[in-house]
């Protein structure tokens, strides 16, 4: 009887070990990388340099050839959850396929000159707005968040935090009101049919959007990345000098894969630290060939 092959969402860091160390998957685990592995390559200081472009190169083709691709953007995916396959405007289409054009142009170039590589620094730009864009809307969740948890009696006369049922329920309210304001800006620039994810229990009727509730999303399905981001934004309020890195956006963002898959490799202590703190047992380190 043949096995199932079980698909394994793999952090960034994982290609860097492919490459340098020979990592392999597990027996019956097929390695899939992701528009935030792209997102990662392309936002990367390496790009930079001739010697971070040639390591970029021979991570880039070890990616490659040893992954299926899921190319959709993170939002991309998070409405897919809900109503599946997209229709999307050519320019978005057009410029999904650059970031594997560029992928393709990074596994075969050496410099940072090279002619492919300079013909997309606009694209590079690009990613490194929206990682940008992701740290300060991160820095306002966890703001409005002091504010709202000081207004409900649930930071104590030090400052301090502590978790419980409110403090996760208000965490993750903020997080979900903004991936639903992502969601229906997707949609609007990106859909040819708009959707579109609201707040009000009872939704008025309109014949050009598909509205759903956003409370009827179907949350339980990413639930691995709501938790998991719902602790790290926990971890900015409650640690004192605790401060946001650029590529946690990536890290936790690419855990929205899981839903499709079966497991998520990674050797990251912050995600691994919150998958314990949730008992979250999703994750599998891939061992050195």
């Amino acid at each position: 009887m043949s096995t199932k092959i079980k698909e394994l969402i793999c952090d960034t860091n994982l290609w860097y070990r492919v490459h340098s160390q020979g990592e392999v998957p597990p027996a019956g685990f097929e390695l899939i990388s992701t528009y935030g592995n792209i997102f990662d390559f392309i936002g990367s200081s390496r790009m930079d340099t001739e010697a971070g472009i040639s390591e970029l190169a021979q991570t880039t083709r070890s990616c490659i050839s040893n992954s299926q691709l899921y190319p959709e953007s993170f939002i991309q995916e998070l409405l897919t959850v809900q109503f599946g396959t997209l229709s999307l405007t050519s320019d978005y289409l057009a410029t999904q396929q650059l970031g594997r054009d560029l992928l393709e142009a990074l596994a075969n170039s050496e410099k940072p000159n090279d002619d492919k590589i300079l013909q997309m620094q606009e694209l590079v730009k690009a990613f490194k707005s929206i990682k940008q864009g992701a740290y300060k809307n991160t820095q306002i969740i966890k703001d409005e968040l002091v504010s709202y948890l000081s207004s409900k009696g649930l930071v104590n006369a030090k400052g301090a935090v502590t978790w419980s049922e409110d403090v996760e329920r208000a965490i993750q309210g903020a997080i979900r009101r903004y991936l639903c304001d992502q969601m229906n800006m997707f949609s609007k620039n990106h859909c040819l049919n708009p959707y579109e994810i609201v707040l009000s229990k009872s939704p008025k009727p309109n014949l050009n959007k598909f509205q759903v509730n956003w409370q009827d999303f179907p949350w339980h399905k990413v639930m691995v990345f709501l938790k998991t981001y719902a602790r790290y934004i926990f971890a900015l309020i409650s640690i004192q000098g605790k401060k946001i890195r650029e590529n946690d956006y990536v890290d936790i963002f690419n855990l929205i894969y899981l839903h499709r898959a079966y497991a998520y490799s990674t050797e990251d202590k912050m995600i691994g630290k919150h998958f314990r703190q949730e008992n979250l047992t999703c994750t599998i380190h891939v061992p050195k060939n």
